[in-house]
């Protein structure tokens, strides 16, 4: 298996990532080629998946009108946007002519994880006023599953779970550092 870090170009970062998303669509299309599920990860939000049913779900960010019918579609009100530089056009986009509101946090303002601003992001998705809510950033993958990690955390889930979820989706790169930081997470939700 190829170990992709922080440290790997990111063209080639990208490069792996679209050739493991294919892998996982070739298979799931060979294993059902008449569903739409198996077709999802080409018309679906990329990364998507369901956090809280029919209340918080997860993707990487939204870019074609596909994946903005699929947040039309779900109901969306609220899109919680944890991408590094923040929401792209497209998304501002959507949200300003869908009538959906739009809430930013940005987790590395500094160049460092500031969980203040995840909590603050997870706290913000299980808000029922503002449910349902799609979390995203770029890829899907890191920012967002670190918000998912701390939500699953708060909503009583085992750090086990939170970890397996979050290398489910940041597969086949998830980083260390966040990682640790949904581990430092856990420990002060014990502790605080």
């Amino acid at each position: 298996m190829v170990q992709v870090d922080r440290d790997t170009p990111a063209a080639l970062r990208h490069l792996i990532y679209v050739l493991h998303n294919a892998t996982r669509i070739v298979r799931a299309v060979a294993m059902a080629p008449r569903t739409r599920s198996s077709w999802g990860r080409i018309l679906n939000l990329p990364a998507f998946g369901t956090v809280i049913p029919r209340c918080v779900y997860r993707s990487g960010a939204p870019k074609s009108a596909v994946h903005f019918r699929h947040i039309v579609e779900l109901g969306i009100k609220t899109v919680i946007c944890v991408r590094r530089g923040g929401p792209n056009h497209e998304l501002r986009e959507l949200a300003a002519e869908g009538r959906i509101e739009l809430a930013v946090y940005d987790l590395v303002p500094n160049g460092h994880h500031d969980l203040d601003a995840a909590w603050r992001a997870a706290r913000a998705a299980l808000d029922p006023r503002a449910q349902p809510v799609l979390v995203c950033c770029d890829g899907g993958r890191h920012h967002a599953g670190m918000v998912v990690a701390l939500l699953r955390l708060v909503t009583g889930h085992f750090l086990e779970q939170a970890l397996d979820e979050y290398y489910s989706f940041a597969a086949p790169s998830p980083f260390a550092d966040n990682v640790l930081f949904i581990v430092r997470a856990a420990r002060d939700l014990r502790s605080g």
